[in-house]
């Protein structure tokens, strides 16, 4: 969208001798209409981003906890994420537990 609106500038500035001053008007109120949509498009991203950023800490903080929660519970050394692991026996993998917990927390919640 800002390159709309730099090639509108362009437009405008090659054109601005030959345009009747009630164009030249109009071309820059298109112009400043489609800047401002421009950064507001922006300043929408950059919140929904944060947002984003926002709820996923959240969501990974549950995650974290109830599995520390379970770690301790079950006495566990060490846990390490699937995606840091090469290979590792599917017995080991307290994923489920860690779901169970989280569903728990989410029933808890809702009553």
């Amino acid at each position: 969208m800002s390159d709309e609106v730099k090639n509108l500038r362009q437009e405008l500035e090659a054109q601005q001798a030959t345009m009747t001053p009630d164009d030249k008007k109009n071309k820059l109120a298109d112009i400043d209409s489609k800047a401002r949509t421009c950064k507001s498009s922006r300043k929408s991203r950059r919140r929904l981003t944060k947002k984003e950023a926002d709820l996923t800490q959240g969501i990974l903080g549950k995650i974290y906890a109830a599995v520390q929660a379970i770690g301790r519970d079950k006495g566990y050394t060490l846990i390490l994420d699937k995606n840091s692991v090469i290979y590792g026996a599917d017995s080991w993998n307290i994923t489920d537990d860690v779901v169970k917990s989280l569903e728990d927390q989410a029933r808890a919640l809702s009553r």
